[in-house]
C-alpha cells in the first residue's frame, strides 16, 4: 500500500503531484487538502512536512489519523503537503537520467535544499495560491533547511515559521559547520578552534587551479621573531582537512602553528578543495589525465614557489605523510632545483614501493586496496570523491551509522585495522572527509610503482614507445632527493614498512634519522588521527623540527627509538641548475559563499 492508497484508506483525501526541478529530477509531492470532515470555512493554510534523508512522505502518516502528523494538521484546517526528496520511493525520476545510471545518483542533500526544497515550496505555493507557508522538517528535512536558506535566502520571504523536529546534530567542539553535501569546511574548523585561517589560490604551469590552507600563528597570537614556513602535504585520496580534523589538542597543524611556524596545507588537483583549471572542465576526462607524476612536476611546485614568495622565505621544511612522501622524492627527482628550497623534508610513513622480497600475490594485494576498492566508485576518470566514494562503496548503513563495525571495516581494508588506536569521535569527522577525490591515472600509476617495486613513471605497456621511445617507463632517479631527509615508521603500518625506510636511507645523499613510533597497535593513519598521536609521534616530531630550525638546543625526546643513525654522506659539489623554475600565477583567495542568483517569482496572489 502506497501513501495515497495509505491516506485513501484511512477516509482522507490523497492527492499525488509531479513537479521537475531545476536540475530535471522529477519528484512526487504527496497531498491531503483537508481533513476528514471535508474542507472547513475559511482559509486553509499550507504546511510543508519534510521527512529525513533514507525516508518518505510515508514517514508522516504510517502510525494512522489518530498519530500521524499529516492526518492530524489536516484535520485541524490545514492544506499539508508532503515532500519527497530525489532518490527515494516516490520520486526516483529525471527527464534525461535513468535511475540505473551513476549519473544519476550524482547528488547530495545540498541538491535536495538547493533544488528539491524550492521546488516543492514554490509548487505548493502556486497550487494553493497562498505567498508563504509553514514548514516543518524532522532530522536531516530541518538541517537541509538551514542549507536551503544558506543557499537560497530569498525563500526566507516565502517561509511565515520553520519547526526544527530534531535536528540533526552537526555542530560539534570541533567544528563550526559541514558544508552542504557532507564535508567539513576546512576553514571553518581551524576558526572554531580560535585560530586564523586564510585560502590561498594557486596555479600551476599545466592550469590547475590549487587551493593552499594557511594558519599564519597559533592561537595565543603572532610570536616575536621569524616564524619559519612548514609545508604539510596530504596522502592521496586525502585533503588538507587531515592536519586539523582531529582538534587543537592533537592535529599537528595546531601544534605547529602554536610552536611559532607559519603552517601550510597543500591540496593536490582533483581533490575536494582543488576541483578547477582555467580551460579543462572536471566533468572532462581531459581534466582527469593526470598522476602523481604531474602533482609532483607541477603541483609542489607550484605549491613552494607561493609560499616563499608570499613569506619572503628562502626555504621551508616539507612534512609529508604515505604518498605525500613518495611525491615528494619524485618531485626532487624531476625538479632537482627545488633541493635548494627546502630546508628538510620528514617523511612520516612513507609508502612501502621498492621493498624487497614480498610475493607477486602479497604485492598484488596492497594494490589492490588501493585499485580495487576504488574501482565501484569510478565516472570517467574521477575517483573517490568524497559524496561518490560514500554512496558506492560504502555500506548504506554508514550512512546512518558511521561508527557501526561494518562501516569502520570497510574504511579500514584501505590502511590496516586497530580500533583502539583509533577514536570513534574523531572517526565521524574523518568519514566526512574521507575520500577527498583523485583520478583514477593516480591509482594506476600508485598501483604499477607498488607492483614493480619500482619509482618509474606511468606504464602506458605498448604506447611506451610512443610516449617514452622505450619499452619499460623512465624511472624516477631518487638519488636526486638531495636535502636532509628523517623518517618515521610504526610496527603495525602494513602500507608503510622499516625494510622500506632501511633501502630510502641508502638512496638518498643526504638521508638522517628513522624512527619507530613507541607503539605495537600504530598503524598507517595513526600518523594522523590515532588516539595517542601528540605523545606518541608528534612531540618528539616538534622537538625534530625545533632543531631543524635551530629553535631548540634539546636534542630528540628519549621516547622514540632511532632505528638507524644518518647513513650516508651528500654527494661532492653541489646541484646547479642553469635555469630557474618557471614562476607560477598566483592569486590570494579570500573565502566567499557564492549565492544563486534570486529566481523571478510567478505566484498567485494569496485568496480570500
Amino acid at each position: 500500500m502506497d501513501v495515497e492508497e495509505l491516506i485513501n484508506y484511512y477516509g482522507y483525501p490523497a492527492e499525488s503531484h509531479t513537479i521537475q526541478t531545476e536540475d530535471g529530477y522529477l519528484l512526487t509531492l504527496h497531498r491531503i487538502p483537508h481533513g476528514k470532515a471535508g474542507p472547513t470555512g475559511g482559509h486553509r493554510p499550507v504546511v510543508f512536512l519534510q521527512h529525513a534523508i533514507l525516508l518518505s512522505s510515508a514517514a508522516w502518516v504510517i502510525t494512522g489519523p489518530d498519530d500521524g502528523l499529516a492526518f492530524i494538521l489536516a484535520d485541524a484546517g490545514y492544506d499539508v503537503w508532503m515532500g519527497n526528496c530525489r532518490g527515494n520511493t516516490y520520486s526516483r525520476g529525471h527527464i534525461s537520467k535513468p535511475p540505473d545510471s551513476m549519473r544519476y545518483w550524482d547528488f547530495s542533500w545540498h541538491e535536495m535544499a538547493r533544488y528539491d526544497l524550492t521546488a516543492g515550496i514554490n509548487y505548493a505555493l502556486k497550487k494553493a495560491h497562498r505567498r508563504k507557508l509553514t514548514y516543518v522538517g524532522h532530522a536531516t528535512g530541518a538541517n537541509m533547511f538551514y542549507i536551503m536558506c544558506s543557499l537560497r535566502p530569498e525563500y526566507n520571504s516565502r517561509i511565515d515559521a520553520q519547526f526544527s523536529l530534531a535536528p540533526d546534530a552537526i555542530f560539534d567542539t570541533h567544528l563550526e559547520a559541514r558544508s552542504g553535501d557532507g564535508h567539513f569546511i576546512r576553514d571553518e574548523i581551524v576558526r572554531f578552534n580560535g585560530y586564523p585561517s586564510e585560502s590561498h589560490s594557486v596555479q600551476t604551469e599545466d592550469g590547475y587551479l590549487l587551493t593552499l590552507h594557511r594558519i599564519p600563528h597559533g592561537k595565543a597570537g603572532p610570536t616575536d621573531g621569524d616564524r619559519p614556513a612548514v609545508f604539510l602535504q596530504h596522502a592521496i585520496m586525502l585533503s588538507s582537512a587531515a592536519w586539523v580534523i582531529n582538534g587543537p589538542n592533537d592535529g599537528l597543524a595546531f601544534l605547529l602553528a602554536d610552536a611559532g611556524y607559519d603552517v601550510w596545507l597543500g591540496n593536490s588537483r582533483g581533490n575536494t578543495y582543488s576541483i578547477g583549471h582555467i580551460d579543462k572542465s572536471p566533468s572532462s576526462f581531459v581534466y582527469w589525465d593526470f598522476s602523481m607524476h604531474e602533482m609532483a612536476k607541477y603541483d609542489f611546485p607550484a605549491e613552494i614557489d607561493y609560499i616563499l614568495e608570499w613569506t619572503k622565505q628562502e626555504k621551508l621544511t616539507f612534512i609529508g605523510h604515505s604518498t605525500g612522501a613518495n611525491m615528494f622524492y619524485i618531485m626532487c627527482s624531476l625538479r632537482p632545483e627545488y633541493n635548494s628550497k627546502i630546508d628538510a623534508h620528514i617523511s612520516m610513513a612513507p609508502d612501502a614501493i621498492l621493498t624487497p622480497g614480498l610475493s607477486a600475490k602479497e604485492s598484488l594485494e596492497r594494490a589492490i586496496r588501493l585499485l580495487g576498492a576504488s574501482m565501484l566508485t569510478v565516472e570517467g576518470n574521477e575517483i573517490l570523491t568524497n559524496s561518490r566514494g560514500r554512496e558506492l562503496n560504502y555500506p548504506s548503513e554508514c550512512l546512518v551509522d558511521p561508527l557501526s563495525p561494518l562501516c569502520q571495516s570497510n574504511f579500514f581494508i584501505l590502511s590496516g585495522f586497530q580500533d583502539n588506536d583509533f577514536d570513534n569521535r574523531t572517526w565521524t569527522m574523518v568519514e566526512a572527509n574521507f575520500p577527498a577525490g583523485t583520478s583514477y591515472k593516480t591509482i594506476l600509476h600508485y598501483s604499477q610503482c607498488v607492483l614493480k617495486e619500482k619509482y618509474a613513471e606511468m606504464d602506458y605497456g605498448v604506447f611506451n614507445y610512443v610516449k617514452y621511445k622505450n619499452r619499460p617507463p623512465p624511472e624516477y632517479n631518487l638519488t636526486m632527493v638531495n636535502v636532509p631527509v628523517y623518517f618515521y615508521y610504526s610496527k603495525n603500518d602494513d602500507i608503510s614498512t622499516k625494510d622500506e625506510v632501511d633501502i630510502l636511507q641508502k638512496t638518498f645523499p643526504q638521508a638522517q634519522e628513522a624512527f619507530e613510533v613507541p607503539s605495537e597497535t600504530f598503524t598507517h593513519l595513526d600518523f594522523l588521527w590515532g588516539k595517542n598521536v601528540k605523545e606518541q609521534l608528534y612531540d618528539d616530531l616538534l622537538k625534530l623540527v625545533n632543531t631543524i630550525q635551530g629553535k631548540s638546543e634539546s636534542g630528540l625526546s628519549d621516547t622514540n627509538t632511532a632505528a638507524h643513525e644518518t647513513v650516508t654522506t651528500p654527494h661532492d659539489g653541489d646541484i646547479v641548475t642553469s635555469n630557474e623554475p618557471i614562476q607560477t600565477e598566483n592569486e590570494h583567495l579570500t573565502s566567499e559563499n557564492e549565492l544563486l542568483e534570486n529566481p523571478q517569482e510567478n505566484q498567485s496572489k494569496e485568496s480570500e
